[in-house]
């Protein structure tokens, strides 16, 4: 699904208050008001800027328009937001691991690395698979 630029890079800017609203809801960590006010004013400034590049773009392609089907922007946008908490999740796991058993940051990078290839690489076999079997086939190890 593509989905307007400018939605996307809203949808993207979005982990800061996803960060707060999770660190809220799984620890109960309070932020101050101007902590939360600085939230918020980022968070609508990002869209008053998206929204400014959406308009922006329509007059320039109003001869043109493309239209997305509800049922795609709907995927697209739960896409985005996803992996938008998911990064959050990731921080703030990070963070709390550190906190508890010190900073080991190549560690951390290998495991993340690891995890990401397992959950990543089933769903690309079909552009891993034939090079890989084309390298042990072929004994071509600088492939």
């Amino acid at each position: 699904v593509r989905l307007p630029a400018s939605l996307c890079m809203m949808l993207s800017n979005l982990r800061m208050l996803v960060g707060v609203m999770l660190q809220y809801v799984l620890f109960r960590k309070s932020y101050s008001a101007s902590q939360l006010v600085g939230v918020v004013a980022v968070t609508v400034g990002i869209a008053g800027a998206c929204h400014a590049m959406q308009e922006a773009m329509a007059q320039e392609n109003s001869h043109s328009p493309i239209a997305l089907a509800s049922s795609d922007f709907a995927i697209g946008v739960m896409d985005m937001l996803g992996s938008t908490i998911s990064l959050a999740l990731l921080s703030t796991f990070v963070k709390l691991a550190f906190s508890n058993y010190g900073e080991q940051v190549e560690e951390q990078i290998f495991w993340q690395h690891v995890i990401g290839i397992l959950i990543v690489f089933p769903s690309q076999w079909h552009k891993v698979g034939p090079r890989l079997e084309r390298w042990f086939s072929e004994g071509d190890w600088w492939l």
